[in-house]
C-alpha cells in the first residue's frame, strides 16, 4: 500500500467523516489526517442584505440541484415572495438547456432569476455574496463530498442551504451554520427559507458561522501545512 512507503509523510482528506472511516480500517493511523477547505474568513459579516437574493455559485451544474431550488416559483404560496435566486459562475453543459429553456427565460423577465455564465473573478466574488442573503448548497444526493463553495459563503458569514445528506448536512447541522432541507420537496425548501425571515434567527446564524471559525483554524489547510513544515 502507498501509505507505508517511508517517504510518504501523511494523506490528507478534506472531508472529517470519509477520513473518519478510513481511520477505523488502517493500521498507520498517525500517517492520515484532515482539513477544511483553504478560505481566509473576512474580518467582519457584512451588514444584513434586505434583498432576499440565494446565490448559487461556482461550477454550475445539473448536480447544484438548481432545477429543485427553481421549482418554488411553482407553489402559488410564494409567487407574492420577494426572493430572487442568482446563478452566478460557468456554466456545465447538463444544465445549459434547462437554464435557456422557457421557464427560466420567463423567471428572468418576472425579475426572479439572474443568470451571469462566466468565470468569476474575486472581486466580483465578493460583491454577490456581500449582496446574497443566503447560499445555496443543497446539492443532489450523490454528492457527498467536501465544497469550496460552502466554505466560501463561510467565509462571508453567509447562512446555508444544504441538502439532508453528506459531509455538508453534517457540517451544517453540527455548527448550526444554516438550514438543512429536502431538495424533492419543495414545501421543505420553502419552509427554511422562512425560517430566515425572522431576523434574529438570521442573526443566530451569522453568530454560529463566527463561532465556527474558531474550530475551523484548528483544523485550517494552512495550519496543517504549518504543521508539516515545522514537524517534518
Amino acid at each position: 500500500m502507498l501509505i507505508k512507503k517511508k517517504f510518504l509523510y501523511k494523506i490528507y482528506f478534506n472531508n472529517f467523516l470519509l477520513y473518519k472511516n478510513i481511520k477505523k480500517k488502517i493500521e498507520l493511523k498517525n500517517k492520515i489526517d484532515w482539513f477544511y477547505e483553504p478560505i481566509k474568513f473576512n474580518p467582519k459579516p457584512f451588514s444584513i442584505n434586505k434583498n432576499k437574493i440565494i446565490l448559487v455559485y461556482g461550477a454550475i451544474k445539473k448536480s447544484k440541484a438548481i432545477k429543485e431550488l427553481l421549482n418554488i416559483y411553482k407553489n402559488k404560496k410564494f409567487e407574492k415572495n420577494n426572493y430572487k435566486v442568482f446563478v452566478v459562475g460557468k456554466q456545465y453543459k447538463d444544465i445549459i438547456n434547462y437554464l435557456s429553456g422557457s421557464y427560466c427565460r420567463n423567471l428572468i423577465k418576472q425579475k426572479k432569476l439572474y443568470i451571469k455564465n462566466k468565470f468569476i473573478s474575486t472581486h466580483e466574488e465578493k460583491i454577490y455574496f456581500k449582496n446574497s442573503f443566503l447560499v445555496w448548497t443543497a446539492y443532489e444526493n450523490i454528492f457527498m463530498n467536501s465544497s469550496g463553495v460552502y466554505f466560501t459563503a463561510l467565509k462571508y458569514y453567509k447562512p446555508v442551504i444544504s441538502n439532508k445528506i453528506g459531509y455538508l448536512s453534517y457540517l451544517t447541522k453540527k455548527f448550526k451554520l444554516g438550514e438543512l432541507v429536502n431538495i424533492h420537496n419543495t414545501s421543505s425548501i420553502i419552509k427554511s427559507f422562512k425560517k430566515f425571515e425572522n431576523e434574529t434567527y438570521y442573526k443566530k446564524k451569522i453568530r454560529s458561522i463566527y463561532n465556527f471559525k474558531y474550530h475551523y483554524k484548528l483544523h485550517s489547510f494552512y495550519n496543517k501545512i504549518y504543521l508539516i513544515k515545522k514537524y517534518a
